[in-house]
């Protein structure tokens, strides 16, 4: 069977003195033949030996895994290694010329995850409404006055998002410009935020009622508030003045 050999070491310095930088930790892994290979532990011990005996990296931990995942400890010993049970030294491994052992290129970084486009009129952290840090004149006409209120799925648990955008979940905002499909208005900062309008709404949340699957404005007559006809007489204490 073969092995993948993990090798921690401490590069040398870039200077004359021939030392090592002890602050600088680095790894790499070392394949070692294949899952159907028949590798003796001898060969993996000089494979590892060849690496202590560098003289550009000092080794401070090594660790053999075979491709059937069963780790084996390596052990130092005086003048060489310990594998299981058997000991190999540094003599055993100076007359070894290449084991056929792979140094194993670091994996690449993966890209980050594509970013899912936002469904029309959906307010992200990827896709904000532009915010312009520039402030409002003060003789900006206001055209009119509504509330954000956010046609998204709990809105609430977005509002470290809106504050980005400079807008508050149910606060009323002058609306300075707008077109068939989104409002200016003059954010929290006294800039300007572009959002679309479905966003907004005349009559806050807390303020509407919705009777028959309408949404209706507190103060509005209903059907339900005032009986049209009554089939029999009202008796009542007042004067009949007829």
């Amino acid at each position: 069977m073969g092995y993948l050999i993990k090798i921690k070491y401490h590069p040398k310095k870039d200077d004359e003195d021939f030392g090592f930088d002890l602050e600088t930790k680095e790894e790499k892994e070392i394949k070692l033949g294949e899952i159907g290979d028949d590798i003796s532990h001898s060969k993996l011990a000089m494979t590892i030996l060849k690496q202590l005996s560098r003289r550009d990296i000092y080794v401070f931990d090594v660790e053999a895994i075979e491709f059937v995942k069963k780790v084996l400890k390596v052990k130092e010993s005086k003048n060489g290694i310990i594998i299981g049970q058997k000991k190999y030294t540094f003599d055993d491994a100076k007359d070894i010329d290449d084991l056929s052992a792979q140094v194993i290129a670091p994996p690449p970084v993966a890209p980050p995850p594509p970013v899912s486009p936002a469904r029309p009129g959906q307010m992200t952290l990827a896709n904000p409404p532009p915010v312009s840090p520039e402030p409002v004149p003060p003789t900006q006409r206001v055209i009119r006055k509504e509330f954000f209120e956010p046609n998204v799925p709990n809105p609430k648990s977005l509002g470290p998002q809106f504050a980005q955008m400079g807008l508050t979940v149910g606060k009323q905002y002058s609306i300075i410009n707008e077109n068939s499909e989104k409002y200016t208005v003059i954010n929290d900062t006294g800039g300007r935020s572009i959002v679309p309008l479905q966003h907004f709404s005349a009559v806050s949340g807390e303020g509407r009622l919705v009777e028959s699957g309408r949404v209706r404005i507190p103060g509005e007559s209903s059907s339900d508030d005032i009986p049209l006809s009554f089939g029999r007489e009202v008796q009542t204490s007042m004067r009949d003045i007829r």
